[in-house]
């Protein structure tokens, strides 16, 4: 819309994505998933489910995260998102959240559990309970440079 080169949009794309638990140290582990994502300019939506996480073979001191995005984020912005999750333990702090990152400069996902008061804490694979752990559903936004 509009009569300025500045108001068409001429770059909209949607597709799936293959979503892959992995640790920071690159071993990845299994899971049933399914993941989509739309693109409109340098704008990139995903959303994803993650069901019976099997963490076998990833360090469990190592960074927890979800590797295989669309697109690289950009070097400005950590896209932030939201997490419905089961079999996932979180501290015991009080108002205990799941948040989800796209990281600067990468093409993965990383995990934080923020409280009430209390720091923020990227979560390590040994906070997977292993073949149980579901992500329902987790979306984020997130900017590119592509």
């Amino acid at each position: 819309g509009g009569t300025g080169s500045a108001n068409q949009l001429d770059d909209y794309e949607e597709g799936t994505w293959t979503a892959t638990a992995a640790d920071a140290d690159g071993n990845t582990g299994t899971a049933t998933s399914n993941a989509r994502y739309v693109k409109i300019g340098s704008l990139v939506y995903v959303s994803f489910v993650m069901n019976n996480i099997n963490t076998t073979g990833m360090a469990s001191s190592s960074k927890f995260e979800i590797r295989g995005l669309p697109f690289t984020c950009n070097e400005f912005n950590y896209g932030a998102g939201s997490v419905i999750h089961s079999n996932i333990n979180l501290s015991t702090a009080t108002n205990v959240t799941l948040v989800a990152g796209a990281e600067v400069n990468q093409t993965r996902i990383r995990f934080f559990e923020s409280s009430d008061n209390g720091a923020v804490n990227e979560i390590t694979s040994n906070y997977i309970i292993d073949d149980t752990a579901d992500i329902h559903a987790c979306s984020l936004c997130y900017f590119t440079n592509s």
